[in-house]
């Protein structure tokens, strides 16, 4: 029998353009579905994978894990999905049988991998995920913003689950980029009395502004743990940190009020380095790790569009064809029109 073919953006060589490939169609095995791709948006960890600064498990590989699109096929043995349903879903593959995954930490899985850096993602006509990684979108919500459920997941996460956010407190936001935006909005929507959005650049600041930050503070031009100590007297009851710089990381702490906490989502090479631990330990602070989401989470999310308390459509930046995939990728990276995402699309005519 002849190989269903599909159209795949293929990544051969680290720090070279992809190659647009005719590629067979992913096989389904047992717990399986696939996916047509509606869009894929371009993350700043794809360029990290292009660059070489981060590997993927093989070569040549499809990149791509922020993903919208309806089911296509399914295994015999799946009754929950049905052909033309409309999803996003999680890009985390976990094992099932580690110490994580047994006590419902499937995002923290000691064996995990990633859709996209271990498995092929999401630039191409279709791919295929496990049955209970998927999230259903209401019509309500359209296939760009399902696109946008997967980046907005690692803030809710940081936010709802690791920081344990409260109504009331006052939040600062270490870099206002793809992510920052992100949970900007979202420390809104939980009930922060003030966010303050730090970035180094004018125009993300603006742009914060947009997402609901109520004041902003540009670090290449002050002392950010200064100015917010002068805006929020002894401190932010939460700092997030969206960089992954150790120089962020620390200011995150400095910028907390007695009894404060950091929690860090940012993904960096370099080492962290805090306060003395003297300063650390007499002011109870927090530092807390924060990596990716659960499948639940991004459920929560796409209700919140769907009932119309959260609107992240305005991180949709531009939208462009799987052809086109090297010209956005180089816009991206050169943050040409101060981009958030672009969404890529297999559907979308050259």
């Amino acid at each position: 029998m002849k190989k269903r073919m599909m159209k795949a953006a293929r990544l051969h060589k680290v720090g070279e353009p992809f190659r647009i490939e005719e590629v067979p169609v992913p096989h389904l095995d047992l717990g399986e579905v696939l996916v047509q791709v509606k869009f894929c948006g371009i993350c700043g960890s794809d360029l990290q994978r292009v660059a070489g600064i981060t590997s993927t498990a093989y070569l040549p590989i499809t990149l791509g894990h922020e993903i919208s699109g309806e089911v296509a096929a399914v295994s015999k043995e799946i009754k929950k999905w049905n052909v033309g349903d409309r999803v996003t879903f999680s890009g985390v593959l976990n094992c099932g049988f580690c110490n994580n995954c047994l006590n419902g930490k499937d995002y923290i899985c000691e064996n995990r991998k990633f859709i996209g850096i271990h498995a092929e993602g999401g630039f191409a006509q279709f791919v295929k995920t496990k049955a209970d990684k998927l999230v259903r979108l209401p019509p309500a919500v359209s296939f760009e913003e399902g696109a946008l459920i997967e980046p907005a997941g690692s803030p809710f996460h940081a936010l709802t689950r690791r920081a344990k956010l409260t109504p009331g407190e006052t939040v600062a936001v270490y870099g206002a980029g793809g992510i920052g935006v992100f949970a900007i909005c979202l420390a809104k929507l939980c009930g922060a009395a003030k966010v303050i959005a730090i970035d180094i650049k004018e125009e993300v600041l603006e742009r914060a502004k947009v997402f609901g930050a109520d004041r902003v503070i540009n670090a290449a031009q002050e002392d950010p743990v200064k100015r917010i100590r002068q805006i929020t007297p002894g401190g932010v009851d939460l700092a997030v940190e969206c960089v992954g710089a150790k120089e962020a990381v620390a200011n995150s702490v400095k910028s907390l009020r007695m009894g404060g906490r950091a929690v860090v989502l940012g993904l960096g090479p370099e080492e962290i380095k805090l306060v003395p631990s003297t300063i650390f330990v007499r002011s109870e602070f927090e530092l807390i790790g924060s990596y990716a989401y659960s499948t639940a989470e991004l459920g929560q999310i796409v209700n919140l569009i769907w009932q119309g308390r959260l609107d992240i459509s305005a991180a949709v930046s531009e939208k462009t064809s799987l052809d086109r995939i090297n010209e956005a990728f180089e816009r991206f990276r050169k943050k040409i029109g101060n981009p958030i995402r672009i969404l890529v699309s297999p559907e979308k005519k050259t």
